[in-house]
C-alpha cells in the first residue's frame, strides 16, 4: 500500500482583507498571527462581537456594533464581547436583555457610606429593640446577653411584641455570657417591619421580657 503526499488545508494572510462576489472562492483568512478569522452571525438578542459597550440607546444600534466588529478583524485587533438588548434599557434599570449587570462583586475598600449598610443598635441593655419601623431586609444581626440565657427572636414586625405567646419569623438560641450572630447572603425579607427581641423563655414561642441583651443588626 503506498501513501501519497500529505493534504494540507491551508489558510492566508491579507493585510487588505479580501472582497469577494458570488460563486468565488478563497482560502481560509488568517491574521497575522496564523490564527484563523471569524465573523459571528449575529441573531436578536445573543452575543455580539466587537469592542466592548452596553448598548442603551437608540443610536447604539446593531448595524454599528457590526461595523465596529467589522473594524475590529480588519485591524487584527482582539475582538471581545458586547452586549447590548434590542432596545434601548428604560432608565433606572441596569438588566441587559437577560443578562444581569452586577456591579461591586469585587469591591474594592471604600470609605464611601453607601459602599456599606448603617447599623442599628441598643444604647443600653434591653428585652428588645426595634430595626426598622417599615418593609425591609434584614442583613444581618448579633445579639449578646449577659447572665441570662435565651431566645433572640426575629419578628416580621414594626415593634417588639408584648410578652406573652409570639411567633417569630426565626429564633436563635444563646447560652449565658454569650453571643450570636448571623448573616444571610440573601437577605430575610420582613414585608411590615423589622423588630428583634430577647427572651428567656425556655420555648421560642413564648416571650418572657428579660432586659439583659444588646441587639446590633444590618437593614435597609
Amino acid at each position: 500500500m503506498t501513501t501519497g503526499p500529505s493534504q494540507l488545508t491551508g489558510g492566508q494572510y491579507n493585510s487588505t482583507p479580501l472582497v469577494l462576489t458570488d460563486q468565488q472562492e478563497a482560502a481560509l483568512q488568517l491574521d497575522a498571527a496564523g490564527n484563523l478569522k471569524t465573523t459571528a452571525t449575529i441573531v436578536a438578542g445573543d452575543i455580539e462581537i466587537g469592542a466592548v459597550e452596553l448598548k442603551n440607546s437608540t443610536t447604539d444600534t446593531r448595524a454599528n456594533v457590526l461595523a465596529a466588529s467589522t473594524a475590529a478583524q480588519a485591524t487584527d485587533t482582539p475582538l471581545v464581547v458586547a452586549l447590548h438588548p434590542s432596545s434601548p434599557v428604560p432608565a433606572g434599570t441596569n438588566n441587559i436583555g437577560d443578562v444581569d449587570v452586577l456591579t461591586n462583586v469585587l469591591p474594592t475598600p471604600s470609605a464611601a457610606a453607601g459602599v456599606g449598610i448603617a447599623n442599628v443598635f441598643s444604647a443600653a441593655l434591653e428585652t428588645g429593640h426595634v430595626i426598622k419601623a417599615s418593609a425591609g431586609n434584614l442583613y444581618g444581626f448579633t445579639g449578646t446577653t449577659t447572665s441570662v440565657a435565651g431566645y433572640f427572636l426575629i419578628f416580621n414586625s414594626t415593634t417588639v411584641p408584648a410578652a406573652g405567646a409570639v411567633t417569630p419569623i426565626e429564633a436563635f438560641f444563646c447560652g449565658a455570657f454569650g453571643s450570636v450572630s448571623r448573616e444571610w447572603a440573601r437577605p430575610l425579607v420582613c414585608a411590615t417591619g423589622i423588630s428583634i427581641g430577647f427572651s428567656s423563655a425556655v420555648t421560642p414561642f413564648t416571650k418572657t421580657d428579660s432586659a439583659t441583651a444588646m441587639i446590633s443588626a444590618q437593614a435597609v
